[in-house]
């Protein structure tokens, strides 16, 4: 994935994780909740998914720092 790209979606998912998600939320509810949006392409929601680690997430900052230790 093209940086551009990966910053799109992590600035995508930055959005629906900091106003969308009510916490604490699981991977699986994360993943559910942003299936809804329209504006989180299907490519998006894969790189998320595969980034995200599989565990419950307390706040949107614990779901940030999952993601940039993978990137």
């Amino acid at each position: 994935m093209s940086q551009t790209k990966m910053e799109s979606c992590v600035a995508n998912a930055l959005n629906h994780i900091k106003n969308d998600i009510n916490y604490p939320a699981s991977k699986q509810d994360i993943m559910k909740a942003c299936s809804g949006f329209s504006e989180v392409s299907q490519n998006e929601r894969d790189w998320f998914d595969n980034t995200l680690p599989d565990r419950t997430f307390n706040n949107p900052n614990e779901v940030l720092m999952a993601i940039f230790d993978k990137i």
